[in-house]
């Protein structure tokens, strides 16, 4: 056979993959729930006055479509910003097993951010685990 060939012609290569447990996996979408709710009971005292709103409001566009989605303007308010600011952290130097991140202030809902002259560190853990046997 041809080299790297195994079996009925087939051919076999070594993949890395990450491996998500089932309980993180069960974790992660109870807090994605969870944001969610209380991403609706926001919107409820939003449209009580309770509480302020940041978001883009459209106004005298009858008869055309509507710019903005209900949910995706939903998601972006409730869910991508509170996410965004502990996932999307500026790196403060080459990425390894310890990495340095910028702290950043943020501004009011999470809407804008000033970086600010303090680093911190943080350790990557990220388990991969070769497929082959």
């Amino acid at each position: 056979g041809k080299k790297g060939k195994k079996g009925k012609g087939k051919q076999w290569y070594q993949r890395r993959v990450a491996i998500t447990a089932g309980g993180t996996a069960l974790v992660a979408y109870l807090n994605l729930a969870l944001l969610v709710i209380f991403g609706y009971i926001r919107d409820f005292l939003r449209l009580w006055g309770y509480e302020r709103t940041l978001a883009a409001k459209e106004y005298g566009n009858e008869g055309f479509p509507s710019l903005y989605h209900e949910f995706e303007s939903f998601y972006h308010r409730n869910v991508y910003h509170r996410g965004s600011a502990l996932t999307a952290a500026p790196l403060a130097g080459t990425p390894g097993a310890v990495i340095e991140i910028i702290e950043r202030k943020w501004g009011a809902h999470l809407s804008s951010f000033k970086l600010t002259d303090q680093k911190r560190k943080k350790y990557r853990l990220r388990l991969c685990v070769d497929t082959t046997a």
